[in-house]
């Protein structure tokens, strides 16, 4: 069976496409939003999750901790969530609509372009025979650190704030701390160096260099800036930004199944998915 692997972000991850049957009153739950800070949002949504995973499904374990702790609770309802989004994610779409590939989404919220390319290769190294890679690109400031031998993505200083502002934990608060020096850095790289772009191009050659001939790389670009580092015969979508403005937004995603749908077809299309004729290969002289 062929395999084709996904990268990429939120956009990839489906994130937010549960939302509408979590909340009971969904257009209430957007009017309302717009008054409740992050951290309140943050809450209200875990709150909603854990009494829909209540209400659905007859859990002991679940229920006990539901009483006895919460912070464990609202974990799980959260990684719960995040699972089923993948589920209605245009990477699932894909591979409904193809049974003959094996789609394997390793897209996550919050990723990088420098962390997705770090987990494809990690497959690749893995896998024997040839392979399609989508690469959904997020927006090239994000980055991820190493601290404490753990991998910690950095999406914003603003998201570092918020994740500084909600912690009652002292560990996590130290080592967001440690981030924010450390990012700070890269932005006054970047105003005088033009860091995280030139820091694109290096992750891609990366790529290029650890691929071989039967892997084929393909790419849904955030916006037309980012045109000029990735091939142009390789590039899915130029500007993905403005393509997702022709759909249903939620709170700060898309919740609407016809992009997902959209997405996989036009992925088909331009690959050539269902036709016999094979795919040109990757440019790797690029």
């Amino acid at each position: 069976m062929k395999t084709i692997l996904v990268t990429g972000c939120s956009h990839t991850a489906g994130v937010e496409m549960s939302d509408t049957f979590v909340f009971e009153d969904y257009k209430k739950y957007l009017k309302n939003v717009k008054n409740l800070t992050k951290a309140e949002d943050d809450m209200f949504r875990v709150k909603q999750q854990i009494n829909f995973l209540l209400k659905n499904f007859n859990s002991k374990r679940f229920k006990n901790y539901v009483s006895t702790d919460t912070l464990k609770a609202g974990n799980i309802a959260s990684k719960f969530f995040t699972l089923l989004d993948k589920t209605h994610s245009w990477p699932a779409v894909l591979q409904n609509k193809l049974p003959e590939y094996k789609v394997i989404n390793l897209a996550w919220g919050g990723n990088s372009f420098k962390l997705n390319i770090k987990n494809a290769l990690d497959f690749i190294k893995k896998h024997n025979s040839e392979l399609i890679v989508i690469h959904q690109v997020p927006n090239y400031s994000r980055t991820y650190f190493k601290h404490n031998n753990k991998i910690h993505n950095v999406v914003s200083l603003a998201h570092l704030e918020h994740t500084k502002n909600i912690t009652q934990n002292p560990k996590i608060a130290h080592t967001t701390k440690i981030l924010e020096q450390k990012y700070k850095n890269l932005v006054r790289r970047d105003v005088k160096h033009n860091y995280f772009a030139k820091a694109l191009s290096r992750y891609l050659k990366c790529l290029i260099k650890n691929s071989n001939k039967s892997i084929q790389h393909f790419f849904i670009l955030e916006n037309v800036e980012l045109t000029h580092i990735f091939p142009k015969q390789n590039i899915i979508i130029e500007d993905f930004k403005e393509f997702r403005k022709n759909y249903q937004m939620g709170e700060s995603h898309i919740i609407d199944p016809k992009f997902q749908k959209d997405v996989a077809d036009l992925i088909i299309t331009k690959l050539q998915l269902k036709k016999p004729n094979k795919i040109n290969a990757f440019n790797k002289t690029y």
